[in-house]
């Protein structure tokens, strides 16, 4: 199938205080149904393995609309493109009960050698889909590098130790708790209030790894920025209002 829908309840812990769905609680949909297309199709994780290599995420982009509520049953659609020769772009859907857009999404993956942990060939990947879902979220647009910025003058907000409990069955942290990550260290009581949010992935983190959490603030756009102990950024998250 060239794409697949699949219906998600939602669950009291996949919102916070303001009853918000957390940024989080997406990723992880996506996740989920981004897992389950690939074993259809002949490249989950088992099948890439044999090939000496995995997935690895580079960048996911969201647009929110409008969010569901409590309770609420949701529809998640997902579907790949014809991978490039240098990444894989797998793009997201979730819809209400009455078959409104709630959020739309786009991803970037590629895939890495096991034993070095460097990027493969993408061409090793075969889909095995007789044609393509001819539609593109975000309204088709690549999505470009969150912008670095300079931290040699500014305190990190918090710095974070990753725990046995944010690792994924690869033995490194999910992808989904780089966020937490980000938002736990405004201190607040619920997640900031976003209508685009992207997250860029640039180094996988570990057990016990320390992560200072920096922030920068402008006009309604927040970008956080993870730096590892060796000065190494491993995340970069931008949210805009």
């Amino acid at each position: 199938m060239s794409y697949i829908d699949r219906k998600y309840n939602l669950r009291l812990s996949d919102f916070d205080s303001d009853r918000r769905l957390r940024i989080s609680s997406i990723l992880d949909l996506f996740q989920d149904i981004a897992a389950i297309h690939s074993e259809m199709i002949g490249t989950g994780f088992d099948e890439v393995k044999k090939l000496g290599v995995s997935w690895v995420i580079m960048r996911t982009k969201l647009k929110i609309h409008k969010l569901p509520k409590m309770y609420t049953n949701v529809t998640v659609r997902t579907w790949p493109h014809k991978p490039s020769r240098s990444c894989f772009i797998r793009d997201n859907e979730i819809y209400d009960e009455d078959g409104n857009l709630l959020i739309e999404g786009s991803s970037l993956w590629t895939v890495i050698d096991n034993e070095t942990r460097k990027q493969s060939e993408p061409g090793l990947i075969k889909y095995t889909l007789d044609s393509y879902y001819d539609h593109s979220t975000l309204s088709g647009e690549m999505i470009k590098r969150i912008r670095d910025f300079d931290t040699d003058t500014i305190a990190p907000l918090c710095t974070v130790t990753p725990l046995m409990s944010d690792l994924d069955f690869n033995g490194h942290v999910n992808n989904t708790k780089y966020v937490k990550y980000a938002f736990d260290a405004l201190q607040q009581k619920s997640e900031p209030k976003v209508n685009e949010f992207q997250i860029d992935y640039h180094k996988e983190l570990r057990l016990g790894d320390n992560i200072n959490v920096y922030c920068q603030q402008s006009d309604g756009v927040c970008v956080f920025k993870g730096v590892d102990q060796e000065g190494k950024a491993c995340f970069f998250i931008k949210t805009k209002e």
